[in-house]
């Protein structure tokens, strides 16, 4: 995250700022703008099996790259607001392990689905 800091600083963008709609929404649309690019770059595959190898590893490392820029700015996103990403993303993934407690998978796109008990990880003690 040093690194986006370094980045976040150079651009003159806020660390650890209060909590603004208008920052939010800036936020968001970054987000927004790199989950779409993406979805674009993983619904680009299904054509490319015809094409080579070389032409379906440069659509992968695509996907790759893509994958970086949407936590890059997650971590820009943490770091605006002062929000220990580390940490709530240790009790999410706490919170997901209980859902191996008597597996249950939707029949038609096998997604793992929360048990019936399923408790919502707590984490206002992380925002501000």
């Amino acid at each position: 995250m040093e690194r986006v800091k370094e980045f976040l600083k150079a651009t003159g963008q806020p660390i650890n700022a209060p909590y603004s709609v208008e920052r939010f929404a800036f936020r968001g649309r970054l987000m927004r703008e790199e989950c779409a690019e993406l979805v674009e770059s993983i619904e680009f595959l299904p054509g490319l099996e015809a094409q080579g190898e070389e032409t379906r590893r440069k659509a992968l490392a695509d996907i790759l790259k893509e994958m970086c820029d949407v936590i890059y700015v997650i971590h820009g996103t943490a770091l605006a607001f002062g929000w220990d990403l580390d940490e709530a993303y240790d009790r999410v993934c706490r919170n997901n392990m209980t859902k191996t407690i008597n597996i249950r998978k939707d029949p038609v796109t096998q997604k793992v689905l929360k048990p019936l008990d399923y408790k919502k990880v707590n984490l206002e003690d992380l925002v501000s």
